[in-house]
């Protein structure tokens, strides 16, 4: 609900009735938490491997992210049962190991931020001494998970006016994972169509600002729409995300939105369109107006109590 939404039903409220609460806010990206897949209903996966007298237990809980494998020696001799794990193209687990008849071996690792969040499809090989086990299965990596950035995530849009004519848009993209992502931005603003930024150089550095030049006129609005993609913008994926935003100096706002893959066969045939500034009223008043006149609905609305108290009082004396 915009601004001028909320004052309608505040103007709504004081002619109808003595009381009323106006609640509402701004939904921000640090809210967003994407859904993660699951193998099972219990997210569970679990499977059991013999050779050479050593039965291997790989179990995979995508639930609370741990791979754990599990192995004993049955067999009445002595062997090399070392074993390795590797999720995709990275090796997870190591282990050396001679075993003797009824020796066991436990290893566990944490798989959230092993994860390549740019794939979905999750491969798992079990390498021993003289077999290789795998299987597979799809698993989504989280946006956001315990207060960490698993995926390239604009996290904040500031703007400063720069002269009479122009400003400045500052966006900021963070990424906590330990993986380097080519993460590119296309910015869209009315007048600066596909301008690239790189928002992440990876390597340790989890937070990137970046900004571009806009054509604003002084106390005018500013609004755009941000394209993060790893690949083209034909195409989606994981490390694909859309925002819009749009405000005033000192007042910015940004909203993340769906992305869908633009069908073009240049980026120049793309038109800008903002859905999150559609509404024009949403820039009619500054904060500081908007403040300003919620707290005269307020004062309003608590007269109109105190007389309806009063009146009360006095019918009840007549």
């Amino acid at each position: 609900m915009n601004k001028t939404s909320i004052l309608l039903v505040g103007l709504l409220v004081i002619a109808a009735v003595p009381t009323s609460s106006v609640a509402g806010g701004q939904i921000s990206p640090e809210q967003e938490l994407e859904l993660a897949q699951t193998p099972s209903a219990e997210g569970i996966i679990e499977r059991t491997f013999r050779t050479r007298g050593t039965e291997y237990v790989l179990r995979v809980n995508v639930s609370n992210h741990t791979l754990r494998v599990s192995a004993e020696h049955f067999a009445d001799n002595k062997t090399n049962a070392a074993y390795a794990v590797q999720l995709n193209n990275n090796r997870l687990i190591s282990r050396g190991w001679r075993a003797s008849e009824g020796e066991t071996s436990q290893s566990q690792v944490y798989l959230l931020n092993k994860y390549y969040a740019g794939d979905v499809l999750r491969n798992i090989t079990l390498y021993t001494h003289e077999k290789v086990f795998s299987f597979t299965y799809n698993f989504t990596v989280p946006r956001k998970h315990n207060g960490r950035y698993l995926r390239p995530t604009v996290t904040n849009v500031a703007f400063e006016q720069v002269n009479r004519t122009h400003g400045r848009v500052f966006v900021t993209a963070r990424s906590d994972t330990k993986h380097h992502y080519p993460a590119y931005a296309r910015v869209w603003t009315p007048d600066v169509d596909a301008k690239l930024l790189y928002l992440h150089s990876g390597g340790g550095d989890n937070k990137t600002t970046e900004s571009l030049i806009v054509p604003v006129a002084k106390g005018e609005k500013f609004e755009g729409e941000i394209w993060i993609h790893a690949d083209g913008l034909n195409e989606t994926g994981p490390l694909h995300a859309k925002w819009e935003f749009y405000g005033r100096p000192g007042n910015a706002h940004f909203n993340r939105v769906p992305f869908e893959p633009m069908k073009l066969n240049r980026v120049s045939e793309y038109t800008y369109v903002n859905e999150s500034a559609s509404d024009s009223g949403r820039f009619e008043m500054s904060d500081r107006e908007y403040r300003r006149v919620l707290g005269g609905i307020g004062v309003v609305l608590l007269l109109i109590v105190v007389v309806g108290v009063l009146l009360g009082r006095r019918r009840r004396r007549v």
